[in-house]
């Protein structure tokens, strides 16, 4: 049924010209803004517009198994 169905990337630019200033009803807030910005995640490692390596705090944020590596390693700002 999703083969061949449009990636997230592919559909991104019309879903924010949709979404744009607009308040959205949504039936699950934490599965539906979790999934959301899982998939925008996926989005900009495959595009390569976000420097993770410059952002550990937002890595540590969305994979929780990497805050115990980042307490470990990365000295204090």
């Amino acid at each position: 049924m999703v083969e061949g169905a449009p990636t997230f990337s592919e559909i991104l630019p019309r879903l924010a010209e949709a979404l744009a200033g607009r308040r959205i009803a949504i039936y699950n807030r934490d599965y539906d803004t979790g999934r959301l910005l899982w998939e925008l995640h996926l989005h900009h490692q495959a595009q390569g517009t976000v420097d993770f390596t410059k952002h550990p705090r937002y890595v540590a944020r969305r994979h929780g198994a990497a805050q115990a590596w980042l307490t470990v390693d990365t000295p204090p700002a």
